[in-house]
């Protein structure tokens, strides 16, 4: 979001603070997260530079969207009967 809000350069903390918040679970990606953003082109110590996601959900971990294109499938396939009938 912050790339398409127009920013060129996206970063994020490389340390983050000991709390449940700002750490991956079992069920869930971590909740928090420390990020700069800049319309300048600068480097910034202890933080790495982000590409934008090409992910259509970035909070989704890679179970839940295989989970979502394999019911995408499955309503396509189940469309295209109802057409053909």
């Amino acid at each position: 979001m912050l790339y398409k809000a127009g920013f060129a350069s996206v970063f994020r903390a490389l340390k983050l603070p000991d709390h449940t918040d700002f750490k991956d679970s079992m069920s869930c990606k971590r909740r928090r997260g420390i990020f700069i953003a800049t319309k300048l082109d600068v480097e910034i110590r202890d933080f790495m530079r982000l590409t934008e996601p090409a992910a259509p959900d970035v909070w989704q971990k890679k179970i839940g969207q295989r989970a979502q294109r394999i019911l995408n499938i499955i309503k396509r396939s189940t469309n295209k009967r109802i057409v053909g009938i």
